[in-house]
């Protein structure tokens, strides 16, 4: 028996009580999952028998763990038996919140609580009109060259020789490795000490009167550097002032790059030829053209759907969100291998401050979801198990987590199945063509 009750306008609460028999299953499979890091006097560690830790801790000491075991059938249970019975189905917008209500010998009430999915409103969504810019193919190829000489030159850059050049002066594109301290008013300022710093001339690396001041250096000179910060220099207390540096050159060292033939490519790629080698990176920037296209044109799409979508979401959503994405801002900060203390200290925020920073995303994400939702519902969007298989396996490798885990993350093909409604909405959205003029000199 499961006792429903309407708590505000956009909550509700399931109370129900878990069937003895479920329990002591569940108590069952806690117990033998547990029992091995159990300690009782007496006993070798994992040999105390159930009723040996109960008597030691108490009846419920595998309760807590039982129940959350069963929680997710129970509540699927009375969902599912409400919405059967009922003519006006729960759709709920966010996790349940479960609680234990009470717990008297093997008789527990749990209840969960249920933000429900506001009303919505949206326009003629299978109408929406975009404008998209259109580059002219004269254009398009001219970008595309531009890429590709790009992409070789880096190819070029990561495959250069580099020789030690013992007595000849130091040119722009050569590497100068080299150890200097700097003076402001002959006091040493630490921004400007390096030791074996390895300075590319040309670069701008630094500021540029240091780096033309080394041109026609040797290994081995010594020689004073000045010159004076920009205004708009990074080091505020640097800016705009004159700089004298001791300059110590350890050795000069010139790149060859590799002559961009048939060799190059087949020493940089599984091609014999350049000519195959450019083919197959044109294809590669022409699918990155498309994919671009279509991300730019399902931006658009998306912030057409938020403009005609009409919903009142709560501020409990809202905060519920917002912390919902701070907690992955910390998993992300973890799994990077910075503190967000750090962060906080760098950036000038903290805790609230990041809350209110995604205050706004929070509105637009969900509104966005609950428009996506209510299209896929409305069209009977429907997502096959091969789908659900093929995105699992997908975002298995991509993050190197085990499948079950998967499968919890996708909603049970839900996120699947609003994507397929946002494909949808795209796919039906009428365009006008921008021309997107650039005028070349």
């Amino acid at each position: 028996m499961c006792e429903v009750e309407l708590l505000e306008k956009d909550k509700i609460k399931f109370i129900f009580k878990i069937i003895p028999e479920n329990l002591d299953s569940a108590v069952d499979k806690v117990y033998n999952k547990k029992k091995s890091s159990i300690t009782i006097s007496g006993f070798r560690k994992g040999k105390a028998t159930r009723a040996m830790i109960e008597m030691r801790y108490g009846q419920s000491y595998f309760y807590f763990d039982a129940i959350n075991l069963i929680l997710s059938d129970e509540f699927d249970r009375a969902l599912n038996e409400y919405n059967k019975k009922n003519f006006d189905q729960i759709d709920y917008i966010s996790k349940p919140e479960f609680n234990i209500e009470s717990i008297q010998g093997r008789d527990v009430t749990v209840s969960a609580i249920l933000t429900l999915k506001p009303k919505i409103k949206i326009g003629d969504y299978k109408n929406i009109e975009i404008e998209i810019e259109i580059k002219d193919e004269e254009l398009k190829a001219k970008i595309r060259e531009e890429q590709l000489i790009s992409l070789i030159n880096t190819e070029r850059e990561k495959n250069a020789r580099l020789i030690n050049k013992e007595n000849e002066p130091a040119k722009m594109n050569d590497i100068v490795t080299l150890n200097c301290e700097g003076r402001l008013d002959g006091v040493i300022f630490p921004e400007g000490n390096a030791s074996n710093y390895d300075l590319v001339l040309g670069s701008r690396a630094f500021v540029s009167d240091f780096e033309d001041q080394l041109v026609g250096k040797k290994a081995g000179d010594e020689c004073k550097v000045n010159i004076k910060f920009p205004d708009s220099y990074h080091h505020k207390h640097l800016a705009g002032k004159s700089a004298v540096f001791d300059v110590d050159i350890i050795k000069v060292t010139k790149k060859i790059l590799p002559d961009i033939d048939d060799d190059f490519a087949m020493e940089i790629s599984e091609f014999d030829t350049l000519d195959d080698y450019k083919k197959d990176l044109i294809e590669k920037l022409e699918t990155q053209e498309k994919e671009k296209s279509k991300k730019d044109k399902e931006q658009k799409v998306i912030n057409k759907l938020i403009e005609i979508t009409e919903v009142e979401i709560s501020e409990d959503i809202v905060n519920k969100i917002c912390e919902l994405k701070l907690d992955e801002f910390k998993t992300h900060a973890q799994r990077n291998g910075y503190s967000v203390e750090d962060y906080y200290a760098y950036s000038g925020l903290n805790e609230d401050k990041m809350l209110k920073a995604f205050r706004e995303d929070a509105v637009r994400d969900t509104k966005l979801r609950l428009a996506l939702e209510y299209i896929s519902k409305a069209e009977n969007v429907e997502v096959s198990q091969e789908e659900i298989d093929k995105e699992i396996n997908k975002i298995s490798q991509i993050y190197k987590i085990d499948r079950e885990r998967v499968l919890k993350i996708l909603n049970k093909g839900d996120d699947i199945k609003v994507q397929k409604a946002l494909d949808l909405v795209c796919d039906l959205a009428k365009t006008k063509e921008k021309n997107d003029v650039n005028i070349q000199e």
